[in-house]
């Protein structure tokens, strides 16, 4: 089959039919697989060839469009194998096509395909192989017709983009770009000069055309149309390749050109396109002169038709003045520039710049001001511009501008169904003039795509004009605002009695809007006063000037003040812009601050107005708007407390505002009000010194929170019935706006909630006295009357905390097994008979608590009850955030020391340790993350006999929920009982049964809001969701056993600090001066406590002077000094890690000493345990608190079997199973068994000295059965102590391959060598060996071992490890066997 016979019968039969629409669909498939098996066969060039040739007769234009489609892709896949007389063949041909027919065709499709024909051949062989192309291509561009100089054009177009392209996206190699570059700037003369003539030839027979009316749309004209728009798009991309001067230089100044086509209709939009990027090249100055002068010299009065075109043009012109401008600005503010040189400068310099504000100003385009508001940002912020009177003279007119583009268009201000409004005389007029409407558009979709997407860039980058103006004319800027506010009162006096309907009060509504956004940068000025003076940077070694002079900002502070004054004596006419006084009262907190006068005026001006409002709402009808009114008020007060909280409490003005917001919490029943002034006393109370004065203050802001959460609370927490219909009336009716009246509706369980949080605020924002460090130390017991004494706050959380347990009983009640268990059924008979209400969604979340975490884990956004959808993750939200409310809460009373004392507290924990078996894994996590590591860490040690309790039941119960999680070997048959199965499914099965995927709880078809159609739950999404949430309980628990061992939270020491504690321990034991008393770190509770020195020393000269504490044992003088000192006082640091050593000894103590060692067992074997669970960061916190014990086992021989034969046995076993999950964990889990080794076998390592007295080791103060407690300062050999064992040693002769004699010889490589690096290569060898003798069973990829072992297995370590108890000893409900935590302390375990 030739090209000349049945394959070019075929072929264009085959383009006929493609491209015909009256075959079939399986035809029309045949056609394209022949084409595409044609483009497989060499002789596909030879085929199109011919075709291409024929006539229109034979072959239309449509297919021969789509021949050349198929010879493009033939070239392109076909290059790289063709020999070198076939790469000539292709190369002649891309030329016959150009020098052809097509090459003039009237179709400006076929003539762009022979272009990328063309293109795709140079780019291959220019210029190695077609070193004559540029000149060929310039030669035959002046002797071609327009239509065959629009294709070259648009060849070189291509090829010039596709060789500067980046290298993300071009499809050329590094290399062949730089070459066609090479090439290219070769012929750079001649292109230029070829371009030059042939724009201004083709330019001026555009013009003709146009001149004559003629259309330059179609036929000729819209040829020498396009081939001008291609010349320009080439010297666009040519603009990458040489220098600006090259193409602006004389005698060939495109940029002049550019300018002149700026008026020229369909050409205006692109040469606009081309100068922009022109413009964004540094010019030289004389350049610069030239482009500025002739751009302020064309004034362009021609647009085009289109408004869209228009607007596009409007932008791109406005972007070529304002970047030409910004891009050379150090010309023209530089008063010694070449530029002043030349003549007229000033004066072509203030046209062009009045040209900007012109076009900026004229344009309807709001998209305009935000491109170019950047570029005024970038004129303004340069450090010269104050000494250009030009731009001094424009300043404010720049704001002005701005500011009416930033302000809303009118419209939004009215409904949106309103298209008029009224004047003041009652006519109607437009909102807008229809071509701003229409431009609006245009440019946005919609009001919220521009109040989204555009105002809120737009005002940002206003409110950083309008500092920058006011920052370099501080003293212009506040005359022109003085003059402008004064003029906005005088017209809202004489506006008396206008409707809020009125365009003309919406319009100053407006204007008063936006006149804060340039004000208040100008107020900031005068804030930081310290910084008016020239002042030097000692890093840069430069002086710093600021650019406000002293004298600048007295003169603002005098034009500011008097316009105070203006707008405290204003008496708004209209209501509706009395908020506006107020907001401006507002954002005057610079100058307020500055003037105690003129805040207590501000504030009584406010209040009066709040009491007028109040008043005004109690006898209105419209009660709704008054009130909404208030809350606005009252927000404005609390906005301007927060600014000036520091000088409200200095001042004298404090007694009287302290009154007045009392006055307003007690008479004001409105709650949206009552919290803005909570709000007011929390920011006062952070700058109150003394701690009495504080908590009086904080008192008064909760004072009633208290009271309506001692009364409600009790009303709400009686019954899981009470609480439940609570719940389900919140959920079912529509929450109340803000500012209604409280208990409009029934909306108990929202104002719990609330009531909560506000008590939280207040008491997170008190500090806890510290306490002596005896305290910790010597276990010293703090009567109740002493704690009442020293800490004021106490009396509020004895009467909060009842109200908090009897709550968390409750919602611990909701899912007790036998509630549980009947709700279930009461589910399932609901959910067969199809019945969905409220009732039902709210069972469900009771029932399947974690649904929502399904939703988390698959990627779902489960729908909000408005959208008709499931209320069920709305329930289980609701319950979860009280519940993290109230641990919360309880945390928050730990750190304060009121939980131990509070009455009812050892019941409370009782009944909560009971309830941590029946907890969701979700539950439990909330647990863990909000209470009990505050619990632990914050008790004092005269109350450890409590907490020791709760400890070892909610670790055995954790322990054992971790076992029974993680073992995916157990199944529901292998559980005996109903509540054995119950607990199972909430341990391992997360309350997530198994056909939830078929439960029809209004979960399954339905669309969320995304138009997202949602079917329920896969099974894979169900387990995934139930890893997420077994993975959370062992990341928690991980987190708080490590938190016990100061490895993280409040008493990790991070390493910087650790030298400076190893100088305190040095002072202290030397018996040395800790220095000043007195702890800054205010905010933060737990850091102020850690710090024992603040309660022992007092203040003033004297150091030595000491306070006496009264403890139930004794009355005694507290104090770790005996006499003064000449040493060197400690720092801060310092002292606060001494309080941590106290803290972490203390811990200790109750972790691992004797008098609490039922806690030892379950917190050391949750250590051990964790290792082998399939969880990559459980096993590395757990290794690293098992490096702990192994220290811990020197000094205590308890630990001794724990670590060298269980922690060893788990780590050895991971490394040798070598799970996926345990890749990257390989190196640390060597090291911990080489420490092992070597400590208790060899008898030789190196052990943490501990920072502060008591650590147990030599050189401290302690005796030798005390815990190690704190961070390291340093590492020191070991080499004789009595700790050993051989478990390890008999481990590792356990395993295939290891025999006496070959352990030997291990031990003694490895007491050969002593660097560590070398030891850790020696036993990475050993497992190594062991593994290729036990088989390859269970390898894993990316392991540092080549193979993997199924021996020893880490499920039959996990399996013995916990297979532990519940508390107290009752039989576990896994199924396995009864197990004593004893055995791991027993030797022969």
């Amino acid at each position: 089959m030739d090209a000349g016979g049945d394959m070019y019968k075929f072929t264009l039969e085959a383009l006929q039919a493609s491209l015909s629409s009256h075959i079939s669909k399986a035809n029309r498939e045949q056609c394209d697989r022949f084409i595409q098996d044609l483009k497989q066969r060499e002789e596909c060039m030879a085929v199109m060839s011919k075709l291409l040739a024929e006539p229109e007769e034979v072959c239309n234009q449509f297919v021969k469009l789509l021949a050349l489609s198929v010879l493009n892709d033939w070239i392109k896949l076909w290059w790289n194998k063709l020999s070198d007389v076939g790469k000539s063949a292709v190369k002649q041909l891309s030329l016959d096509l150009l020098t052809s027919e097509l090459a003039v065709h009237e179709n400006a499709a076929i003539r762009m395909k022979v272009a990328v024909i063309l293109s795709n051949v140079v780019e291959r062989v220019f210029p190695q192989y077609w070193p004559t192309l540029m000149q060929e291509m310039i030669a035959l561009w002046l002797s071609s017709p327009f239509a065959r100089q629009d294709v070259i054009l648009k060849m070189l177009e291509m090829v010039i983009v596709d060789s500067v392209d980046t290298d993300f996206n071009s499809a050329l190699p590094t290399l062949r770009r730089q070459e066609i570059v090479a090439g290219i700037v070769e012929a750079q003369k001649p292109l230029f000069e070829t371009s030059y003539q042939y724009t201004g030839y083709c330019y001026q027979e555009y013009c003709q055309l146009l001149a004559t009316n003629a259309s330059v749309t179609s036929g000729p004209g819209r040829v020498i149309s396009d081939a001008l728009h291609s010349q320009l798009a080439m010297l666009s991309a040519l603009t990458a390749l040489v220098k600006i001067e090259d193409f602006c230089a004389a005698p060939h100044n495109f940029a002049l050109m550019l300018v002149e086509m700026s008026n020229t209709a369909r050409l205006q939009v692109k040469a606009m396109e081309v100068l922009l990027v022109l413009v964004q090249h540094k010019m030289s100055v004389e350049l610069f002169s030239v482009v500025l002068q002739a751009l302020s010299q064309v004034d362009v009065h021609t647009m085009p038709t289109d408004l869209e075109e228009s607007l596009q043009f409007q932008r791109t012109y406005a972007a070529v003045l304002h970047t030409l401008l910004s891009q050379h600005v150090h010309y023209v503010l530089d008063s010694l520039s070449p530029f002043y040189t030349m003549p007229g400068a000033v004066a072509t310099l203030t046209a062009y710049v009045n040209k900007m504000l012109t076009v900026l100003q004229q344009s309807p385009s709001l998209r305009l001001a935000g491109d170019v508001i950047k570029e005024w940002v970038k004129i303004y912020r340069d450090k010269m511009v104050n000494h250009s009177p030009i731009f001094r003279d424009v300043a404010m007119t720049v704001l002005n501008v701005f500011m009416q583009k930033c302000r809303k268009p009118l419209w939004t201000e009215f409904s949106s169904n309103v298209t008029h409004a009224v004047n003041a005389a009652g006519a109607r007029v437009p909102l807008q003039s229809e071509l701003y409407a229409e431009v609006f558009e245009l440019e946005f979709e919609d009001v919220e795509e521009w109040n989204t997407d555009y105002y809120g860039t737009f005002k940002s980058q206003f409110r950083l004009l309008s500092q920058t103006i006011t920052e370099q004319f501080s003293v212009l800027c506040a005359e022109t605002l003085s003059q402008y506010f004064d003029s906005l009162i005088q017209r809202e006096q004489s506006s008396a009695g206008l409707s809020e309907q009125c365009v003309e009060f919406k319009t100053l509504l407006l204007e008063f809007d936006m006149l804060h956004y340039v004000y208040s940068p100008l107020l900031l000025v005068l804030l930081p006063a310290d910084k008016s003076a020239k002042k030097s940077t000692a890093e840069s070694g430069k002086e710093v000037i600021n650019p406000i002079s002293r004298d600048d900002i007295l003169a603002v502070q005098n034009i500011t003040v008097r316009t105070l004054n203006h707008i405290l004596a204003w008496k708004p006419q209209n209501s509706g812009v009395q908020m506006e006084q107020y907001r401006i009262l507002q954002y005057h907190f610079p100058l307020l601050k500055l003037s105690t006068e003129h805040l207590g005026a501000a504030f009584t001006v406010m209040f009066s107005a709040l009491s007028a409002t109040v008043s005004a709402a109690g006898a209105s009808t419209a009660k709704d708007a008054h009130v909404e009114q208030c809350v606005k008020i009252s927000g404005c007060i609390s906005s301007l407390t927060q600014h000036c909280a520091l000088e409200i409490v200095q001042t004298g003005f404090f007694n009287e505002f302290f009154q007045q917001v009392g006055n307003i919490l007690t008479q004001v029943p409105y709650t949206a009000v009552q919290n803005n002034m909570r709000q007011s006393l929390m920011a006062l109370s952070d700058h109150i010194a003394d701690p009495a004065h504080r908590v009086q203050t904080l008192g008064l802001a909760v004072e009633d929170v208290l009271q309506k959460w001692v009364t409600e609370g009790a009303a709400l927490f009686v019954s899981t019935d009470a609480l439940l219909e609570a719940l389900l009336a919140q959920i079912s009716t529509n929450n109340p706006a803000e500012g209604t009246v409280a208990g409009a509706v029934d909306n108990r369980f929202e104002n719990m909630k609330r009531l909560i949080d506000t008590f939280l605020l207040a008491a997170k924002r008190i500090t806890y006295p510290p306490l002596p460090m005896e305290v910790w130390t010597q276990n010293i017991n703090v009567s109740f009357e002493k704690y009442s004494e020293v800490f004021p706050f106490a009396p509020a959380w004895v009467q909060c905390l009842p109200v908090a347990f009897q709550g968390i009983n409750i919602l611990h009640s909701v899912w007790s097994v036998p509630m549980r268990q009947s709700l279930e059924g009461s589910l399932s008979a609901l959910t067969q008979a199809g019945q969905r209400s409220a009732q039902t969604e709210l069972l469900a979340a009771i029932v399947l608590p974690e649904v929502s975490e399904i939703g988390k884990a698959a990627g779902m956004k489960l729908i909000t009850a408005a959208n008709g959808a499931s209320l069920t993750p709305k329930f289980v939200y609701e319950l979860k955030e009280l519940r993290v409310f109230l641990y919360q809460l309880l945390a928050q009373a730990s750190a304060h020391k009121a939980l131990y004392y509070c009455p009812g507290y050892d019941n409370f924990m009782v009944e909560l340790t009971a309830h941590l078996p029946l907890m969701e894994n979700t539950h439990l996590v909330l647990l863990m993350r909000n209470f009990v590591e505050q619990y632990v860490l914050n008790a004092l040690p005269m109350f450890y006999p409590q907490v020791s309790k709760f400890l070892e039941g909610f670790m055995s119960t954790t322990l054992q929920r971790l076992g029974t999680a993680w073992d995916k070997s157990n199944t529901l048959a292998l559980q005996p009982s109903a509540e054995a199965q119950f607990y199972y499914k909430v341990y391992r099965m997360c309350s997530i049964p198994e056909g939830f995927t078929g439960l029809s709880l209004g979960l399954n078809a339905i669309t969320n809001s995304e138009g997202e159609v949602f079917n329920g739950f896969t099974k894979e999404e169900i387990e995934n969701a139930r890893d997420h949430m077994i993975g959370d309980v062992t990341k928690s628990y991980c987190d708080v056993l490590a938190a016990f061992l100061g490895l993280r939270g409040f008493l990790f020491t991070p390493f910087a600090a650790v030298a400076s504690a190893a100088a305190a321990e040095l002072l202290v034991q030397a018996g040395g001066s800790t220095g000043k008393a007195g702890n800054k770190r205010g905010a933060n509770n737990n850091r102020n406590e850690a710090n024992p020195i603040n309660s022992i020393v007092g203040k003033g000269k004297d150091r030595t002077v000491r306070k006496k504490v009264s403890f139930d044992n004794a009355e005694s003088e507290v104090s770790i000094f005996d006499q003064p000192s000449e040493r060197e006082p400690m720092s801060e640091d310092q002292q606060l890690e001494l309080g941590k050593q106290a803290r972490r000894q203390s811990i200790f103590a109750l972790l691992h000493s004797q008098p609490y060692g039922h806690v030892t067992k379950p917190y050391v074997s949750s250590i051990v345990a964790m290792i082998c669970l399939p969880d990559a960061g459980a096993c590395k916190y757990s290794i690293q608190m098992s490096q702990k014990l192994l220290d811990l086992s020197i000094i205590d021989a308890r630990f001794i079997v724990p670590v060298a034969k269980e922690a060893f046995s788990a780590a050895l076993s991971v490394l040798l199973q070598q799970e996926k999950w345990s890749i990257g964990l390989e190196w640390e889990l060597i090291e911990y068994v080489l420490d092992v080794y070597l400590m208790l076998v060899v008898g030789e390592g190196r052990h943490p000295v501990s920072v502060g007295a008591g650590s147990g080791y030599p050189g401290s103060n302690s005796g030798p059965n005390s815990p190690m407690a704190g961070a390291s300062t340093g590492l020191v050999p070991i080499k004789h102590h009595t700790a050993r064992s051989e478990w390890p040693q008999q481990i590792l002769l356990s395993l295939n391959g290891v025999t006496r004699e070959k352990l030997a010889e291990f031990d003694v490589n490895l007491q050969k060598m002593l660097a560590k690096k070398k030891r850790r290569g020696l036993m990475k060898d050993l497992i190594t060996e062991i593994i290729g003798n036990n088989g390859t069973a269970g390898s894993a990829s990316g392991s540092v071992f080549s193979t993997g072992s199924g021996m020893p297995s880490v499920l039959d370590v996990r399996h013995r490890l916990m297979r532990s108890n519940k508390a107290g000893g009752k039989t576990g409900t896994t199924g396995g066997t009864e197990f004593d935590l004893s055995r791991l302390f027993e030797d022969g375990h």
